[in-house]
């Protein structure tokens, strides 16, 4: 594996991590909006 590959998976776990960490934070805060 090249430098700027293993720089793009890093980068794009670390995005993937920010998404989660937001969705869980957004779904915690407005957890009526979210319930089913």
């Amino acid at each position: 594996m090249t430098d700027s590959k293993i720089n793009l998976l890093h980068a794009f776990n670390k995005l993937k991590l920010t998404i989660l960490i937001t969705y869980i934070y957004y779904s915690k805060n407005n957890f009526r909006t979210f319930a089913f």
